[in-house]
């Protein structure tokens, strides 16, 4: 009997065992483990110093709580004292790479030379600067003090007008969020979490891959920076979405207000102490360019209501205090690296449109110097033995 040759044969079906596709998931684990585990040998042999530069530097708080080293009491006298929030500390840069740092040095440079102290600290807000101005103020015999406001401060005086036990304004999809997450935070689901930040502390190739997978994740879309936080910097744009409520919208007009007077009332305390105030304003990386490097994680800067430099700037004006605008000098230096005119730098940390990098942090202190210098502010007198 012959086969028709206009007859297709069916090709033979293959059965793929449940134990066969587990044998091929446990290889490509392995060997993702093996490429890792290389990565981080060959990582830590290179150069023994990449895990530091990775993750943040220490601290370096001193006793009394300012940010930098210890120094004699008298040489400490009749300077400049930086006050402000993770920014003016310096998050992601050394001590002596952080702005008041630099405003030390570029005062010395032109001549003006008097220290800088450190004064910043994480989620600190104006009500901070006018306690520091009560009670530490003449510690120092500050002749000077800067506010450095930055947008997270916004969040950070919000949630201090809602009082202790609150993360959010009542009736906002945030606050529904987060009485729903408190609820779930129980201790084995942090685990993982705790996993994540160690190994992402103590690794050289895991922070590499974690940041490659985030940002591609970005840039096809699958994850999308929430533009509806109650915290941190995105909270002062009140960005204009169906998630942001006017309750929330309200609430951000609010802190600004009362950040305003806690100005007014500060610049009044220190007139009468006879120290000069100066504030500057610091961006968000995302609204120094429209350059793809700057807006990683694809924040709709169109949709922002309120522009928190420009806000300050009003702020500035309304208080007679002088002003330096880091947010257009960034967006100047940016204009020409862009155009190729300057080398690129970052101008952040890594992964954070929030804090500056040691040239960000350079650039805000030689402006601030300039502004100093304006003042006339006449250097401090060595004590008598």
């Amino acid at each position: 009997m012959t086969s028709n040759p206009n007859v297709r044969a069916e090709p033979p079906t293959v059965q793929v065992r449940p134990s066969s596709l587990w044998r091929v998931v446990l290889v490509d684990v392995a060997i993702a483990l093996c490429v890792l585990i290389a990565l981080e040998g060959f990582g830590r042999w290179a150069d023994g110093d990449l895990i530091p530069k990775l993750h943040p530097p220490p601290d370096q708080v001193r006793g009394d709580g300012l940010r930098g080293m210890e120094r004699p009491a008298a040489k400490e006298h009749g300077g400049v004292v930086a006050i402000g929030d993770s920014t003016t500390f310096g998050v992601g840069v050394p001590w002596d790479a952080a702005y008041p740092a630099a405003l030390e040095r570029s005062l010395t440079q032109i001549g003006q030379a008097m220290p800088v102290l450190n004064a910043g600290g994480k989620g600190s807000s104006i009500q901070y600067a006018l306690w520091f101005t009560r009670e530490r103020l003449a510690q120092y015999q500050a002749r000077v003090m800067v506010i450095g406001l930055s947008p997270p401060m916004v969040a950070s005086e919000a949630r201090r007008l809602r009082g202790p036990g609150s993360s959010a304004p009542a009736g906002t999809p945030a606050a529904a969020a987060g009485a729903k997450k408190k609820k779930q935070a129980i201790a084995w689901r942090r685990l993982p979490l705790a996993a994540h930040v160690w190994v992402h502390k103590n690794t050289f190739a895991y922070p590499l891959v974690d940041r490659y997978v985030r940002m591609n994740m970005y840039r096809l879309g699958v994850m999308n920076e929430r533009l509806d936080k109650t915290s941190g910097a995105m909270f002062a744009y009140a960005f204009d979405v169906p998630s942001v409520s006017p309750t929330q919208y309200k609430e951000v007009e609010g802190a600004y207000a009362s950040i305003e007077r806690g100005i007014g009332e500060l610049h009044a305390a220190l007139k009468k102490a006879d120290v000069k105030l100066v504030l500057m304003a610091l961006p968000s990386r995302f609204m120094i360019s429209e350059s793809p490097a700057d807006n990683l994680r694809n924040v709709r800067t169109h949709l922002a209501r309120i522009r928190p430099c420009e806000r300050f700037r009003a702020i500035a004006q309304r208080t007679a205090a002088p002003f330096v605008d880091l947010c257009r000098a960034l967006k100047d230096r940016r204009a020409k690296m862009v155009r190729g005119d300057e080398p690129w730098h970052d101008l952040f940390v890594v992964d954070d449109f929030t804090h500056l990098d040691a040239e960000g942090n350079r650039i805000a202190g030689n402006l601030l110097a300039a502004t100093i210098a304006r003042l006339s502010v006449a250097p401090p007198v060595a004590p008598e033995n």
